[in-house]
């Protein structure tokens, strides 16, 4: 019975982009599959000026929309 072949690890992401930069063929690396993720639920939220001006400044200060960062952890 032939013994099962141990494979090295995958690389990680950082290591697949310093290939791909390189040139190297990076495509075995990737299935062509992928999984859409939908918003489970949209609401309305009334917010008040003085949070509204604050969301608006985190959303400025990460240079991002303001439902990126009403999404962001704090």
């Amino acid at each position: 019975m032939p013994m099962p072949n141990k494979s090295q690890p995958s690389p990680s992401g950082d290591e697949i982009a310093e290939m791909a930069t390189r040139g190297e063929d990076v495509s075995g690396f990737f299935s062509n599959q992928f999984r859409v993720v939908r918003p489970v639920r949209r609401v309305n939220v009334d917010l008040t000026q003085e949070l509204l001006r604050e969301l608006d400044e985190r959303a400025a200060r990460l240079n991002v929309s303001r439902q990126a960062a009403a999404k962001d952890d704090p």
